[in-house]
């Protein structure tokens, strides 16, 4: 059993912020239904306590242009959908992305020079919507009072055009116009507080969402960057979400970084990704973290921050990958994860994705304790609901670095309780790739409702919901035809796992990372907390294990086989169920 010694006196000044547990569970996505087929999750956003939301793939609401194409969306949303649907589904996609963007003429003002027909009869009602409800958060919902806010991602999404916009100077006052309204002059929308955080673009490395060169990149963000500050100087602007966040020397981060540099460009954050499809190892993390931090801190942006914007075990899109991230091993790397970003260089951290999208916290299975109901959560769920307990004991205390072992400890104390949150994790390339059906099987997952057409949603509900009260116009003026059933041919072909052979994003690496030299602790730990105020602390377990109960964000309380012997104002756990992909949440309290 792997032994952890933990002091109740001695703070971690070190780790987190400044000592204190991060801010890090941030996730993409939104609260509020995206699309017809997926459901609102305000009150599973409170529960495992989301309080920053990345805006980006939501499909129009904060899409700056109405650029989408059907074809290119064979991924993400379109997993899950029966495949004599998937034709017209994404279609159906494409057609309300395009009506719920921003800016309908913005391609064509920007082709022939014009700014007033870029901007010409701008669509704010669906950006508006999703903004202010994410941001108001129902009071029936939230008991904690989480504040939830926003950044805004300038780009476009899943299945949008990758070419570079015709006119910088344009798109960048298209820009401007969103910032006049969400961060400067919030009245004008209606939200209940500024837009802090502008993300200027995403993954422009991978070839999906740009195909300029970086000089051109480095241009377009120039101008972008200094339009927002001119608008609200206290804005924080950054970019580029970079997909391959371990390369620490690429154009889009290193060559980014010194641009700005050079040029007296502002750069108050620097966002990258992190896939871990090639060695499904959360050191990794602290690799990247290390990098991007390096690279700020050499150009003198030392009080910039590093903001890591999407994570996840892999981007790899299949039914087997959609239901591998929401398992209880995977609920052990979420949470190894957390662990090593507190003990690493980043600053903030966004999950992709925490709503019921692809890859997402979410789906539609039954709870496997209770087949007769709906899970209210997944695993992995649970592992963001666990670290929302560790912001009851806020200070972080010393804990040895165990990773090599496979254990990840993360502890922390409050005013009367200490919080010790354990995952036993062993990375496994076969989860990450998408080569590993969890041991519970595939999960039934949400997908895009395609009974629904564009034109005929008319009634009040759906159009305040998903329009924001603007009535949806793309359509109206042709008629739709769905494609017969003969065009269903043509749908993207899937393996008879339901993978499709297009990945949302390519491998990281040409090939895999060796596994690394670890020891798996198969027998469990024992847990010594020295240092308590108290000779009789109350001890509370709670574990996430595949085949455990979802029907709450929590686990249950379950001191089941668990032995805790008490000698003064110490305390020994003997766990021998902390065993691999688990995850445990040990609280002391008195």
């Amino acid at each position: 059993m792997q032994q952890i010694s933990i002091n109740a006196n001695q703070p971690a000044f070190g780790q987190g912020k400044n000592g204190q547990v991060k801010d890090i569970n941030g996730v993409n996505g939104a609260p509020i239904s995206f699309m017809p087929g997926y459901p609102d999750l305000q009150d599973q956003f409170n529960q495992i306590g989301i309080s920053h939301v990345r805006f980006h793939d939501i499909f129009g609401p904060g899409d700056i242009e109405d650029v989408v194409f059907p074809l290119q969306l064979n991924s993400q949303l379109m997993i899950a959908v029966p495949t004599l649907q998937k034709v017209r589904a994404a279609a159906f996609v494409a057609a309300i992305t395009k009506d719920r963007a921003i800016f309908p003429h913005a391609n064509a003002g920007m082709r022939v020079f014009s700014q007033s027909l870029a901007s010409s009869t701008p669509n704010w009602a669906p950006t508006d919507y999703y903004i202010r409800k994410t941001m108001e958060n129902i009071e029936s919902l939230n008991p904690g009072h989480i504040e939830r806010n926003v950044m805004f991602r300038i780009g476009r999404s899943n299945g949008g055009d990758s070419s570079v916009p015709a006119n910088f100077d344009i798109y960048a006052d298209l820009v401007g116009q969103a910032v006049e309204r969400y961060s400067a002059n919030i009245s004008m929308s209606g939200i209940p507080r500024k837009v802090l955080y502008w993300e200027i673009w995403n993954e422009p490395d991978l070839g999906l969402f740009w195909t300029g060169t970086p000089a051109q990149f480095y241009s377009m963000y120039e101008k972008i960057a200094r339009k927002i500050k001119s608008i609200d100087p206290s804005a924080k602007v950054g970019g580029s979400g970079v997909a391959n966040g371990d390369d620490g020397s690429g154009p889009y981060t290193r060559g980014l970084v010194n641009y700005c540099r050079n040029n007296g460009v502002p750069l108050d954050f620097l966002s990258w990704h992190y896939y871990a499809q090639n060695s499904s190892d959360p050191r990794r993390f602290a690799t990247c973290a290390a990098l991007q931090r390096q690279n700020l801190d050499r150009a003198g942006f030392t009080s910039a921050e590093s903001i890591c914007t999407e994570w996840n075990i892999t981007p790899l899109s299949s039914a087997v990958t959609a239901s591998a991230v929401q398992s209880a091993e995977n609920a052990a790397y979420i949470t190894a994860s957390f662990i090593t970003m507190n003990k690493s260089a980043v600053d903030k951290a966004y999950y992709y994705r925490g709503d019921a999208g692809f890859l997402g916290l979410f789906n539609d299975a039954p709870n496997p304790r209770d087949p007769s109901s709906k899970a209210f959560c997944t695993y992995a769920a649970q592992a963001f609901g666990l670290y929302k307990q560790m912001f009851g004991t806020p200070q972080l205390l010393a804990t040895p670095e165990l990773s090599g072992n496979d254990i990840y400890v993360l502890a922390g104390r409050g005013t009367n309780a200490v919080n010790v949150l354990v995952s036993n994790f062993t990375p496994d390339l076969r989860l990450a790739a998408g080569a590993k059906t969890p041991s519970g099987g595939l999960n039934q997952q949400h997908y895009v409702d395609s009974g629904r057409l564009l034109f005929a949603i008319d009634d009040d509900w759906s159009i305040e919901h998903w329009f924001g009260g603007s009535k949806p116009s793309l359509l109206r003026q042709t008629q739709y035809h769905p494609p017969s059933h003969d065009a269903h041919q043509d749908a993207p072909e899937t393996d008879e796992d339901g993978a499709d052979p297009v990945a949302s994003k390519p491998p990281l690496d040409t090939a895999p990372a060796p596994a690394p030299a670890v020891m798996a602790v198969n027998d469990g730990i024992v847990l010594n907390v020295s240092g308590l105020p108290t000779f009789t602390p109350r001890l509370e377990v709670r574990r996430i294990v595949q085949g455990g109960d979802l029907g709450a964000v929590l686990p249950p309380v379950n001191n089941g086989g668990v032995n805790a012997q008490y000698n003064g104002n110490n305390i020994t756990i003997y766990d021998p169920l902390a065993v691999p992909y688990t995850v445990t949440h040990y609280s002391i309290i008195w």
